[in-house]
Order: C-alpha cells, then structure tokens, then sequence
C-alpha cells in the first residue's frame, strides 16, 4: 500500500531512503519519537499462493503509537487495554466458548472486528 506524506525526520529513519507515513498523526507521531512499527498480525499470501502471517509493518509500514485506552496504528488496527475493557463492561471474543464465558461473568463479548457477538445470534 502506498504512503502518501513523505517524513523529513532523519533520526527515526535510519534506512537513508526518503520514509513515508499515512497520516499527519504518524508523522506528528515520528517526529515526537512516540511511534514504533505495528507489530499487529495480518493474514495474507506468499509468493507460491499459500497463507501467511506477517506484521502490519512489513505488510503495509504503518506505525503504532500509545493511547490512553491502549494503541492504534496508520492502517486502522487498534487495541484496548484489558483494564480499560474490563472498567467499560466489555472484552475480545475469538470463538463461541469466550463469548459464553465472557456474558456469563457479565461482560459484553467483543469480536476482534469490534464488531459485537449479539448482533450474531450467539447469545
């Protein structure tokens, strides 16, 4: 995927080549020094067709940066903290037993998507 806002700061980049970011915020990020590369696990195929799982940033190059929920990065991924989950009333569901597990202690189950397992059917 392509970058679009070319970076000017030297010292995050060590490559010598020009960097690029997909947001203002990962540039305002970069020149802070608070962005790092997203280390989020994407799906995806080699060069013989087969599945794969790499990083988002050597999928994609987009950076990741705290916030005062968790993280999120260029591309879109973001992730809440567990204690933050936890005080709002809900947490990530993979598959139908986290979903039991979770209603039954009286949190909202959360697909990873963010999308919510009630709309599903599940419960």
């Amino acid at each position: 995927m392509a970058h679009e806002i070319r970076c000017g700061n030297r010292t995050a980049h060590t490559s010598g080549l020009p960097e690029y970011h997909r947001t203002v915020e990962g540039v305002r990020r970069c020149y802070a020094g608070t962005a790092a590369p997203c280390n989020w696990m994407i799906e995806t195929r080699d060069c013989d067709g087969g599945p794969c799982v790499v990083d988002c940033y050597t999928l994609t190059g987009a950076m990741s940066w705290d916030t005062d929920r968790g993280w999120e990065c260029e591309s879109g991924h973001e992730h809440v903290h567990t204690e933050v989950r936890h005080a709002e009333g809900w947490d990530y569901a993979a598959d139908d037993w986290d979903v039991k597990s979770l209603a039954a202690g009286g949190l909202m189950p959360v697909g990873m998507d963010g999308g919510s397992y009630t709309n599903w059917g599940v419960m």
